[in-house]
Protein backbone atom coordinates (compact mmCIF):
# COMPACT_ATOMS: atom_id res chain seq x y z
CA UNK A 1 0.00 0.00 0.00
CA UNK A 2 1.24 3.30 -0.70
CA UNK A 3 0.85 6.69 1.39
CA UNK A 4 -1.99 8.10 0.41
CA UNK A 5 -3.73 11.48 0.32
CA UNK A 6 -6.97 11.79 1.54
CA UNK A 7 -9.53 13.94 0.11
CA UNK A 8 -12.98 14.11 1.75
CA UNK A 9 -15.95 15.74 0.84
CA UNK A 10 -19.43 15.80 2.37
CA UNK A 11 -22.67 15.00 0.01
CA UNK A 12 -25.56 17.39 0.62
CA UNK A 13 -27.62 14.71 2.32
CA UNK A 14 -24.57 14.29 4.98
CA UNK A 15 -22.64 11.14 3.09
CA UNK A 16 -19.06 11.11 3.15
CA UNK A 17 -17.09 9.71 0.31
CA UNK A 18 -13.59 9.66 0.09
CA UNK A 19 -11.09 9.74 -2.33
CA UNK A 20 -7.35 8.39 -2.49
CA UNK A 21 -4.71 9.74 -4.14
CA UNK A 22 -1.41 6.90 -4.13
CA UNK A 23 1.67 9.21 -5.39
CA UNK A 24 4.34 6.48 -6.72
CA UNK A 25 6.97 8.85 -8.14
CA UNK A 26 7.42 12.46 -8.49
CA UNK A 27 9.89 13.79 -11.36
CA UNK A 28 10.48 17.90 -11.28
CA UNK A 29 12.10 20.30 -13.53
CA UNK A 30 13.72 23.83 -12.33
CA UNK A 31 11.57 23.54 -9.18
CA UNK A 32 12.93 25.52 -6.75
CA UNK A 33 16.61 24.20 -5.84
CA UNK A 34 16.12 21.06 -8.23
CA UNK A 35 17.12 21.31 -12.17
CA UNK A 36 16.03 17.79 -12.20
CA UNK A 37 15.11 14.87 -10.33
CA UNK A 38 12.68 11.87 -9.89
CA UNK A 39 11.71 10.30 -6.93
CA UNK A 40 10.27 6.84 -6.43
CA UNK A 41 8.26 6.36 -3.27
CA UNK A 42 8.15 3.69 -1.39
CA UNK A 43 4.79 1.76 -0.41
CA UNK A 44 5.07 1.77 3.04
CA UNK A 45 7.14 5.04 4.30
CA UNK A 46 9.44 7.67 3.16
CA UNK A 47 12.01 9.86 4.93
CA UNK A 48 13.90 12.76 3.97
CA UNK A 49 17.14 13.62 5.62
CA UNK A 50 19.80 16.46 4.92
CA UNK A 51 20.98 19.59 6.01
CA UNK A 52 19.47 23.03 5.97
CA UNK A 53 18.42 24.20 2.78
CA UNK A 54 19.32 21.14 0.88
CA UNK A 55 15.43 21.00 -0.84
CA UNK A 56 13.63 18.62 1.64
CA UNK A 57 10.62 20.79 2.13
CA UNK A 58 10.69 21.87 -1.48
CA UNK A 59 9.79 17.49 -2.31
CA UNK A 60 6.84 18.28 -0.01
CA UNK A 61 5.82 21.37 -1.73
CA UNK A 62 6.33 20.03 -4.93
CA UNK A 63 3.75 17.54 -3.76
CA UNK A 64 0.84 19.94 -2.78
CA UNK A 65 1.23 21.93 -5.81
CA UNK A 66 0.99 18.81 -7.75
CA UNK A 67 -2.11 17.96 -5.45
CA UNK A 68 -3.70 21.76 -4.73
CA UNK A 69 -2.04 22.99 -7.65
CA UNK A 70 -0.95 26.40 -5.75
CA UNK A 71 2.06 26.63 -2.87
CA UNK A 72 1.35 27.14 0.40
CA UNK A 73 4.61 28.73 0.76
CA UNK A 74 4.15 31.42 -2.10
CA UNK A 75 1.57 33.52 -3.54
CA UNK A 76 3.39 33.97 -7.16
CA UNK A 77 3.67 30.45 -9.44
CA UNK A 78 6.46 32.58 -10.83
CA UNK A 79 8.82 31.87 -7.37
CA UNK A 80 8.27 27.79 -7.87
CA UNK A 81 10.54 28.47 -10.54
CA UNK A 82 14.39 27.68 -10.50
CA UNK A 83 16.50 31.02 -10.41
CA UNK A 84 17.38 31.72 -13.67
CA UNK A 85 15.22 29.34 -15.72
CA UNK A 86 11.76 30.09 -17.86
CA UNK A 87 9.40 26.98 -16.89
CA UNK A 88 9.19 24.42 -13.85
CA UNK A 89 7.28 21.19 -14.57
CA UNK A 90 6.16 18.69 -11.79
CA UNK A 91 4.61 15.30 -13.06
CA UNK A 92 3.38 12.39 -11.06
CA UNK A 93 2.56 8.76 -11.18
Amino acid sequence: MYRSIIYESKWSQGHKNRFKLFLKKISLVNFRNYSQISIDFDKKINIFIGNNAQGKTNILESIYVLSITKSHRCSKDSFLIKQGELFTKITGE
